[in-house]
């Protein structure tokens, strides 16, 4: 457990005894990653003891790194924060439940600031924001047989995907639209296996899509990354196109920075315009994020990690642009700081693995590129 006020509203109540002393008083949390949330609510722990006690539990991962980039410090934060609904572990905990909350589900931060700086209301720092989640439907895997990868079942339909669309209005409720479903599952195979989660979820995607209106419309996109890489008469990079899913995903969603437009140098400017932010959450103090990418495959453990880092790698060159480090949101893959974001993402990868599926990941970031046989991860 990791205890960390997540996503809290700060009381500025002038009058509360515990703001007065000094003591940071939260008065909101996002109790779908609070796992102490039964303790914290009126009435019992909470009303018995002081409130210097009184702290959100987070269960997931955290990391942070100080990188040099052309001599400047800058903290890189990672943050992983697990649902607390619907939890459980891998084969007994698939897809979703009947309020649409969905199996190993985990809201990933990258948080990076420049280090510099001592006053904090000068503070320079970005946020992005990404998911992984089962995919929601009604399904699950017979653990009855021994066998290497138990066969996918879906259990039920839902004729109108009305518990799907609760799932993914919860989402457009958190994180804005669009809502990027990055599905990771294999849809060629020799026997069906993964492919029904790929038709179900298209299945789910067409129908709800059909009731929503453009700018609230759920964005897909499917990749086959074992066929990928496997193309005949093509030696095709995994990296590379996830990277070009990444560039096209960032465009629309953004992140998050408080340095207002205007304060960036022209060539900035326009590195930024081109990623949404002409007209996505822009404030006087800066720019929210938009939108969410929500990465799945089967297990969204391996083939997912691989993908949240790319995500990640892109997201982190804007950030540093923003801070006024580099010039160019395009980071080589040889750099030191991309090394350090590639050991973050593999710690947070093992651990939400282990979380999950009671070992290590089993495919590393670097054995992604080419040619990796993914099984159910």
């Amino acid at each position: 457990m990791v205890p960390i006020p997540v996503d809290c509203t700060v009381c500025n109540d002038s009058s509360c005894d515990t703001c007065l002393i000094g003591t940071r008083c939260y008065t909101k949390y996002n109790e779908k990653f609070v796992w102490n949330m039964h303790m914290l609510r009126g009435g019992g722990f909470v009303d018995k003891v002081a409130r210097e006690w009184i702290v959100p539990l987070v269960y997931g991962f955290i990391s942070q790194s100080n990188i040099s980039v052309f001599g400047k410090s800058i903290y890189l934060t990672l943050i992983a924060r697990r649902s607390s609904r619907y939890a459980g572990t891998r084969f007994l905990k698939r897809g979703m439940n009947e309020t649409g909350e969905v199996a190993n589900e985990v809201e990933t931060e990258q948080v990076v600031h420049d280090a510099s700086y001592t006053n904090h209301r000068l503070l320079k720092i970005t946020a992005y924001v990404q998911l992984r989640g089962s995919v929601p439907a009604f399904w699950h895997q017979d653990t009855s047989t021994m066998v290497p990868k138990p066969p996918i079942m879906i259990s039920r339909s839902d004729p109108y995907y009305s518990t799907a669309a609760m799932h993914f209005n919860s989402l457009m409720e958190q994180y804005g639209c669009p809502i990027y479903i990055l599905n990771l599952v294999k849809n060629k195979e020799k026997k069906n296996h993964e492919r029904k989660l790929t038709d179900v979820l298209l299945e789910t995607f067409d129908c709800l899509n059909q009731f929503l209106p453009c700018k609230y419309k759920i964005k897909y996109c499917g990749f086959d990354m074992s066929k990928y890489s496997k193309s005949k008469g093509r030696r095709h990079n995994v990296m590379e196109k996830l990277e070009e899913i990444a560039n096209n995903t960032f465009t629309s969603t953004g992140f998050f920075h408080n340095v207002a437009l205007e304060r960036f140098p022209d060539n900035v400017r326009q590195h930024l315009t081109k990623v949404g932010h002409d007209q996505y959450g822009t404030t006087a103090r800066g720019t929210f994020q938009t939108g969410a990418v929500r990465t799945n495959c089967v297990d969204c453990l391996d083939r997912t990690n691989t993908a949240q880092f790319v995500l990640g790698k892109v997201a982190l060159g804007h950030q540093l642009l923003v801070l006024g480090v580099i010039g160019n949101p395009v980071l080589d893959d040889n750099t030191p700081c991309i090394h350090s974001l590639e050991e973050i993402y593999e710690d947070h990868g093992d651990t939400m693995a282990l979380q999950y599926g009671g070992s290590q990941l089993v495919h590393r970031i670097r054995s992604s590129g080419i040619n990796a046989e993914y099984g159910g991860s």
